[in-house]
């Protein structure tokens, strides 16, 4: 979201950068549109299952109107300051659940919006991106193959001297063939920021979330961990000989950053409500 005060700026420091690189994150923007093409449907399972998804909308939509806004508005505001102002930063990245949920009218206007851009940018889903759809979720993974450059497991952007990764973790695990091809998109590269939508579950970020009240929603140990494959996504990005500077991820709808074996977690505040993270990357 841009403020009065423009993005909230963060710096990430590798030592031997030559430049300067600055990366907008974009997290959690919780776009929620409908018009009458989801008329007439109920949500089939969950906690809000039999309600109209129109109503289930205006629900959502409540909860993320901020200041008068709602998230549509804010997130086609973004977008166009971002194309208005293409010298504000080198890249952008979107870190998931830009939509709320799953809607044709939804994506169409994220589409839209994003197809604005004159800059290079990334787009990794979220686990919002997908639900409520009434297609399977490779149907809806199909449909973000556009705004993903034809992949929604593993991307990979070029920066100077800077190489970002957007890694899927939407189901708060890696698959095997996300795994095997991280390594490979690494191999001769000096300076790695991987983007994710759910963070890792360090000491650091669960003593945050401990002392805040909330739950842990992390992947991890001692948050969420439905096959483990966060140990080994964590001893691929930690190992010794390991070329990650940064973990940058949302989701949590919090804005803190700890240590990870020798580099920082970046967990950011949700684009909804709060100005989005601009990254000033240096020396």
């Amino acid at each position: 979201m841009l403020t009065k005060n423009g993005f909230t700026k963060k710096e990430i420091i590798i030592p031997g950068l030559k430049n300067i690189y600055r990366i907008l994150q974009i997290s959690d923007a919780h776009v929620v549109s409908m018009d009458q093409r989801e008329e007439g449907f109920f949500i089939e399972d969950g906690p809000h299952k039999g309600k109209k998804l129109t109503d289930f909308g205006k629900m959502r939509q409540n909860r993320f109107t901020y200041e008068a806004d709602d998230t549509s508005s804010r997130f086609a505001a973004l977008c166009d300051h971002i194309k208005e102002h293409p010298d504000c930063a080198d890249a952008v990245v979107f870190t998931g659940d830009i939509l709320d949920f799953f809607t044709e009218s939804a994506f169409s206007f994220v589409s839209e919006n994003i197809s604005k851009l004159t800059l290079p940018y990334m787009f990794t889903l979220g686990n919002h991106d997908m639900i409520m759809s009434r297609m399977s979720n490779s149907e809806v993974r199909s449909r973000f193959l556009s705004l993903c450059n034809g992949d929604t497991y593993l991307q990979k952007l070029k920066l100077g001297e800077l190489c970002l990764i957007g890694v899927d973790n939407t189901d708060n695990k890696y698959e095997p063939h996300t795994l095997s091809r991280l390594d490979d998109a690494m191999k001769n590269e000096e300076n790695v920021l991987l983007f994710q939508h759910v963070p890792l579950c360090t000491e650091a970020y669960s003593s945050y979330l401990t002392r805040l009240g909330c739950k842990n929603y992390s992947i991890g140990e001692k948050g969420v961990d439905p096959d483990g494959s966060w140990r080994d996504f964590t001893n691929t990005i930690t190992a010794p000989d390991s070329r990650v500077k940064a973990l940058i991820c949302g989701d949590a709808h919090l804005d803190h950053e700890g240590p990870l074996g020798g580099f920082t977690q970046y967990v950011s505040p949700l684009s909804a409500e709060a100005a989005d993270i601009l990254f000033y990357v240096h020396g």
